[in-house]
C-alpha cells in the first residue's frame, strides 16, 4: 500500500513538472475580426484585449487574433538550446493558425493546424510549434487564428532546451493515457468474444475510438502522419471521432443503464441524443464543421448530468435480489456524479461558458481514461457479480431439472406399476371367478384357486418390498447365518424342491440380516424355476472365496434359459424390466430389482453371471476379518 501510494505522489510530480516551464510571454490580449477580411498590417491597429491562461472564444465563423508580448532571454551562447525559442500552441486539432514576426512583418514566420500537412511544418513535434529566432530581443507576435472546432488557444514562448525536456515528460504522459485507453480496448474485445455481452461490445469500441481521437488531440497521429497521405484525412478524423465518442458514450450508458430498470421515457431521451449523431455527421459533409462540433459539444455538457438523473430515477435496485442490478447504487451514483468533472472541465471552456487553463484542453482525453478505468472496474465487479448468479442459476436449474426427471421417473413408475398391477392380477382373478362360477367347481379346483392366489401375493408383496426398499424403510438387524442351513430351508419351503441341486461349503458363515438374505434367496431361487424349462435342475452353489485379502461367500443360482432366451445385462436390474419373450409369463419385473436393492442394503453384490448354456446371478456376501460367526 505504502509503495502504491509512493508511485501516485511520484506519478503527480512527474505531472506536475511537465506542466510547469519558463513562459517568455508576458503579456496576452486577443481581437475577433468576424468577416475574417482584416489584414496584419490593419489587425496590429485593432483594439486589442487582455487575457490570461487559455482563450476560449466558444465556436463562430470569425477570426481571432493574438497579440503576444515577449521578454528578451539572456543568450549564454550558440549551443544547443540556445539560439531559438520556441512557440508552442495548442491544442493541434485548431485548423489554421498563422504566426507573425513583428521583426519579420511581411509574411507569416509559420502555418500551422491540421490543414497544414506535416512535413511542411519546421518542428514535427506533439504540439503546434514554431521556432523563433533572436530570443535576446523581446518583441511582439500575432497569430490569426480560424477554425471549424471551438476557439480555444493556449500559447507559450521557451527556450528551446526546455521546450526539448518539456516535450519529453508531455509525451510520457500522453503515452500513458492512450496505453490505458489500448489496455481497456483489448480488455473490452477479450470479454466480448468470451461472454458475447452487447455491453462488452460498445465498451471496445468507445475505448477505440477514445484511442484514435486522443491521438489526434494530443498529437501522437501528427508523428507517424505518412507523407503522402492527404491532411485533411486526420482533420476529418478529429471532427468525426469527436462526433462518434460522445454516440458511442450514450449508446454505452444507454445498455448501461438499462439493467438498472429506467423508465422508458429515460430510455426514449437517450435514443434522441444518439439521433443526433447522423444530423452531425450530415453536417460535417455539407462543410457545417463547426455546427456539427458545436452540437456535440452541447451533448458533452449536459449528458453527464442527464445521466445522472436517470440513474437516480431508475428502479432496479428496488426489485429483488434475483433482478436485482448487479452494481451497487452508490457505485454507479459515484461514478456518473464524478463523470461531471472532466466533462465540465472540457465543454465550458469549449462553448466560451467559462475561463480555462491548459489542462482544460486535455480533459476530453482525461475523461476518456477516467470513464474507462472506473467502467472498467465497474465491469469487473459486474461480471463477478453476473458469474456467481449465473452459477447460482445453473444449481437451481439443474435441481429443477432433477426434481422434475425425479417426479417423470415417479409418474413412468406409477404408470408401469399400475399396468403390471391390472395386468398380474387380473389373470389369476379371472381364473378365481371361473373356478367358482363354474357349475362344475368341486373341490379339486381349490389348489388352482390357491396358485392364482398365491400368484397375487406374490405380487403385492414385491410391490410392498419395492416400496420398502426405496423409502428406507427396510432396518437392517445383523445376526450370525449360516448361510448353507438358511438355503435349505428356503429350498424345503419351494413347491419344487426336487429340481433343485445344492452344493455347498458347511462352514459357510456371516453376519448378515438373515431375513433379508432369506427374500434375497427366495427371489434367485423362484426367478430360475419360473424361467427355466419345466423338468430342468436348477443348480445352487455356496462358496467361499478370498480376493485380495477379503473373504466373501458366494451363492450362484444357474438354470437353463429355456424359451425365454437370456436377459439383457444392460437392464436385468432394471425397475420393471422384463425381455419381450417373458411377457408371457406371469411376473412383476421386479424381483431381480429388489434382489439388487437389498444385497446393497446388506453390504453385498449381485451379479448377472451367464455361461454360454445357462443363465447365473451371484450373490456376494463380504465377512469381516476377525470376525468369526459364533457357534
Amino acid at each position: 500500500m505504502l509503495r502504491l501510494r509512493n508511485l501516485v505522489l511520484l506519478w503527480c510530480l512527474f505531472v506536475v513538472s511537465a506542466a510547469s516551464a519558463r513562459d517568455l510571454v508576458v503579456e496576452r490580449s486577443w481581437f475577433e475580426d468576424p468577416t475574417g477580411l482584416m489584414s496584419f498590417a490593419e489587425a496590429q491597429n485593432a483594439p486589442f484585449q487582455s487575457f490570461n491562461g487559455i482563450l476560449a472564444r466558444g465556436y463562430s465563423g470569425g477570426v481571432i487574433w493574438v497579440r503576444l508580448k515577449s521578454e528578451a532571454r539572456e543568450v549564454s551562447g550558440q549551443g544547443w538550446g540556445e539560439a531559438f525559442n520556441i512557440l508552442r500552441i495548442r491544442p493541434t486539432y485548431l485548423d489554421d493558425v498563422q504566426v507573425y514576426d513583428s521583426l519579420e512583418p511581411s509574411a507569416p514566420i509559420a502555418v500551422l493546424g491540421d490543414r497544414t500537412h506535416p512535413r511542411s511544418r519546421a518542428l514535427r513535434t506533439l504540439d503546434l510549434a514554431a521556432p523563433v529566432t533572436h530570443p535576446e530581443i523581446g518583441r511582439v507576435f500575432y497569430l490569426r487564428m480560424q477554425t471549424t472546432s471551438t476557439r480555444a488557444l493556449y500559447v507559450e514562448l521557451m527556450s528551446e532546451a526546455e521546450y526539448t525536456g518539456f516535450s519529453q515528460r508531455q509525451n510520457t504522459i500522453f503515452s500513458v493515457l492512450l496505453t490505458f485507453s489500448l489496455i481497456f480496448f483489448l480488455w473490452g474485445v477479450i470479454q466480448f468474444a468470451i461472454w458475447r455481452d452487447p455491453l462488452h461490445g460498445v465498451f471496445s469500441l468507445k475505448q477505440l475510438n477514445a484511442l484514435v481521437l486522443g491521438g489526434s488531440i494530443l498529437g501522437q497521429l501528427v508523428l507517424f502522419w505518412p507523407d503522402d497521405a492527404p491532411i485533411q484525412w486526420l482533420d476529418n478524423a478529429t471532427t468525426l471521432g469527436a462526433c462518434l465518442g460522445v454516440s458511442l458514450g450514450i449508446l454505452f450508458e444507454l445498455i448501461f443503464l438499462s439493467e438498472l430498470g429506467i423508465s422508458r421515457a429515460s430510455k426514449y431521451l437517450l435514443v434522441g441524443f444518439l439521433l443526433l449523431l447522423p444530423v452531425e455527421l450530415a453536417l460535417v459533409l455539407q462543410g457545417s464543421g463547426s455546427l456539427a462540433v458545436f452540437i456535440n459539444m452541447i451533448q458533452l455538457l449536459v449528458a453527464p448530468a442527464l445521466l445522472l438523473l436517470i440513474a437516480v430515477r431508475a428502479r432496479g435496485w428496488r426489485a429483488g435480489a434475483t433482478q436485482r442490478p448487479p452494481l451497487p447504487r452508490a457505485m454507479v451514483l459515484t461514478y456518473y456524479a464524478i463523470l461531471m468533472v472532466p466533462t465540465l472541465l472540457t465543454a465550458a471552456p469549449g462553448l466560451g461558458l467559462g475561463p480555462g487553463n491548459e489542462w482544460s484542453i486535455y480533459a476530453s482525453m482525461a475523461y476518456s481514461t477516467f470513464s474507462g478505468g472506473f467502467m472498467f472496474a465497474m465491469l469487473l465487479y459486474r461480471r463477478a457479480v453476473l458469474g456467481r448468479r449465473d452459477a447460482e442459476l445453473a444449481v437451481k436449474l439443474a435441481f429443477s431439472e432433477r426434481q422434475t426427471e425425479v417426479e417423470r421417473q415417479h409418474s413412468s413408475e406409477k404408470a408401469k406399476l399400475i399396468t403390471v398391477l391390472s395386468h398380474e392380477l387380473n389373470t389369476p382373478l379371472s381364473v378365481v371367478r371361473m373356478l367358482i362360477d363354474s357349475a362344475t367347481f368341486r373341490l379339486e379346483s381349490l389348489p388352482k384357486i390357491e396358485s392364482a392366489i398365491s400368484d397375487m401375493v406374490q405380487v403385492i408383496a414385491r410391490c410392498a418390498m419395492t416400496e420398502r426398499a426405496e423409502s428406507g424403510g427396510i432396518k437392517v438387524e445383523e445376526t450370525d447365518v449360516i448361510v448353507p442351513a438358511l438355503v435349505r430351508r428356503v429350498i424345503a419351503d419351494t413347491p419344487h424342491a426336487a429340481r433343485i441341486n445344492l452344493r455347498s461349503d458347511a462352514m459357510a458363515c456371516v453376519r448378515t440380516d438373515a431375513q433379508i438374505l432369506r427374500v434375497i434367496v427366495t427371489n434367485m431361487i423362484d426367478n430360475a424355476l419360473k424361467y427355466s424349462p419345466p423338468a430342468t435342475s436348477i443348480r445352487v452353489d455356496i462358496s467361499t472365496n478370498r480376493v485380495s485379502d477379503r473373504r466373501t461367500i458366494e451363492i450362484l443360482v444357474e438354470n437353463e434359459p429355456g424359451d425365454v432366451g437370456f436377459p439383457d445385462p444392460a437392464q436385468v436390474f432394471t425397475k420393471f424390466y422384463r425381455s419381450p419373450s417373458a411377457k408371457r409369463i406371469s411376473g412383476s419385473g421386479l424381483g431381480l430389482y429388489i434382489i439388487h436393492e437389498l444385497a446393497q442394503r446388506i453390504g453385498g453384490d449381485v451379479d448377472y453371471a451367464p455361461t454360454p448354456t445357462r443363465v447365473g446371478f451371484v450373490l456376494s456376501l463380504r465377512v469381516p476379518e476377525g470376525k468369526p460367526c459364533s457357534r
